[in-house]
């Protein structure tokens, strides 16, 4: 994609260059047919698989809290703080986060 050194309008592509539909610049160049153009596929590689280790949840902290999915009362418990930006004003926000020691749902509340 191209555009006009004098309007900053895109430029559109003709027979023998560009044309600039505001101001009617023309840049003359060469572009190349598809017949010219050379196709170069390469051969994929024979990629290993990438595993992803989690952290160990046992450096949270246990608390009593029950699982909504298993009614367990055992859950590991962390905090998580975001930061954004919305219409020019910071946010920052914090969640909590809660995952059941037997049967690992992890579920979350906002602070």
């Amino acid at each position: 994609m191209e555009f006009c050194s004098v309007c900053g309008s895109r430029l559109k592509r003709v027979e023998n260059g560009y044309w600039c539909s505001k101001c009617h610049k023309t840049i003359e160049c060469k572009i190349a047919s598809p017949s010219e153009v050379e196709m170069v596929s390469h051969a994929k590689r024979d990629e290993e698989p990438v595993f992803v280790v989690n952290d160990s949840v046992e450096q949270f902290a246990k608390i009593n809290q029950m699982c909504p999915k298993c009614g367990s009362k055992e859950t590991y418990h962390w905090f998580l703080e975001t930061l954004g930006e919305h219409a020019g004003v910071r946010q920052e926000r914090a969640i909590e986060y809660f995952r059941c020691v037997k049967c690992s749902h992890t579920w979350n509340r906002g602070v």
